[in-house]
């Protein structure tokens, strides 16, 4: 409407100032089209500026991701050639999860978000650097550069919420619960220990509400470089986040340098949403 308002404007200054030399009806047909290229002009205009409005945040959400090659962290399953049956990669326990399946695995919720971070990179129009997706064992001492981690149970993720000062949520209870820096364990005057956390809820016939996280950090050792975790509990909590950073980054905190939000997921990842950790966790003791 704009656009033919100011070609109908543009028709009548035509008539008023070259009425006498131009015949009325070539005046009509000048401004109609000039209605109709400045209507084109001004949606193209304001296109481009909705756009640049809807994908700024998502850039000052990746900050270096946006600006240089990143790596991608998923911890894969590993497969053991005398039985042909997968693990998961842990060291830490000695009973490995058997998975039955091809040799070159990720699990579904890992898969998924790898997916939607794929469709956030290139929402956020990232063309000319390069994105390697890595296994996180084969590099979880590599540092200086910028870096997305899928899951909890990366061993990137890992060594972040161990050496990093500030996470603002991190994995606890071998990956059963999420904690916040914000709220650290307490002693009642019976001298037993309490703390606040976040579990899954399991609402019965199979069916649970999962929880996961997204964090924007700035790499400890390297400010200068930013990491991004999004996982959860389980596959609906890693898979719900990275939706979530997909679908709704303009919800979250884009213009802090660093934060940590949390997000529930109670049935399919497009029901995930933010939640404050205040109001959802529980006091356990220890």
């Amino acid at each position: 409407m704009a656009g033919l308002a100011i070609g109908f404007t543009f028709g009548v200054f035509l008539f008023l100032y070259l009425g006498k030399n131009i015949y009325e009806p070539q005046l009509l047909i000048i401004g109609a089209l000039m209605g109709v290229v400045f209507q084109v002009f001004y949606e193209v205009i304001d296109n481009i500026i909705k756009t640049l409005r809807y994908i700024r945040p998502l850039g000052q959400i990746l900050g270096t991701i946006a600006s240089e090659n990143t790596w991608i962290y998923v911890s894969a399953f590993r497969v053991d050639l005398k039985n042909s049956k997968l693990y998961r990669n842990d060291p830490n326990q000695r009973e490995q999860q058997k998975i039955f399946g091809s040799e070159f695995v990720y699990g579904r919720g890992d898969a998924l978000a790898l997916t939607y971070l794929f469709h956030t990179l290139e929402k956020a129009q990232i063309r000319k650097y390069r994105v390697t997706v890595q296994d996180s064992d084969l590099v979880a001492d590599t540092w200086g550069i910028s870096a997305i981690c899928i899951g909890a149970h990366n061993f990137k993720t890992r060594e972040i919420m161990s050496k990093f000062k500030s996470c603002f949520l991190r994995f606890d209870g071998n990956f059963t619960e999420i904690i916040h820096d914000d709220f650290p364990e307490k002693v009642n005057s019976d001298g037993i220990r309490f703390y606040k956390a976040v579990k899954k809820k399991n609402l019965g016939s199979g069916q649970d509400i999962d929880y996961g996280v997204i964090l924007k950090l700035k790499d400890e050792y390297h400010p200068d470089k930013n990491i991004i975790v999004v996982a959860g509990l389980g596959d609906n909590g890693t898979a719900g986040a990275a939706y979530y950073l997909y679908k709704r980054f303009d919800k979250l905190p884009y213009k802090k340098e660093e934060f940590g939000v949390l997000i529930e997921v109670p049935s399919g990842v497009e029901s995930a949403h933010q939640v404050d950790f205040d109001k959802v966790s529980k006091l356990y003791n220890i």
